[in-house]
């Protein structure tokens, strides 16, 4: 099965640590103001670099908003790629991100809410930090 098959998977929204599986596996994001992209406020990713990407709003708050496939028709070129769990990691940082949303090839998805993506991750990974 892949990343953008078990998103899919109706079943897969109750089952978060089977996303560990998946966690090399890369994720696709927009960048805010790629039209300017010249002046959008991007810097290098990492350790200490700051990523700007796109958010969604769902009824259980604000997500960060990552997409399992390049070909995605919502991604707006030119868009970004990064580990999933770097995405993930990325995510419990912000402070204003209640979570991640996971989305498909087919318009489905998985929200995972900031305080499952902790025991999703290795435990090296949850003291990175991003600045957001």
């Amino acid at each position: 099965m892949t990343f953008d098959d078990y998103v899919k998977d109706e079943n897969s929204e109750k089952n978060f640590s089977g996303l560990q599986n998946f966690l090399d596996e890369e994720v696709f994001f927009n960048i805010p103001n790629a039209a300017n992209f010249e002046s959008a406020n991007l810097q290098e990713a990492g350790l200490d670099g700051r990523l700007e990407i796109s958010t969604a709003t769902v009824d259980q708050g604000k997500m960060t908003l990552f997409f399992t496939t390049n070909t995605n028709d919502k991604l707006i070129r030119p868009f970004g790629g990064i580990p999933f769990r770097d995405a993930l990691s990325m995510t419990t940082r912000f402070d204003d991100a209640d979570g991640l949303l996971l989305h498909s090839s087919v318009n489905s998805w998985i929200i995972i809410p900031k305080e499952a993506i902790g025991d999703m991750l290795p435990s090296t990974l949850r003291s990175r930090t991003y600045r957001g």
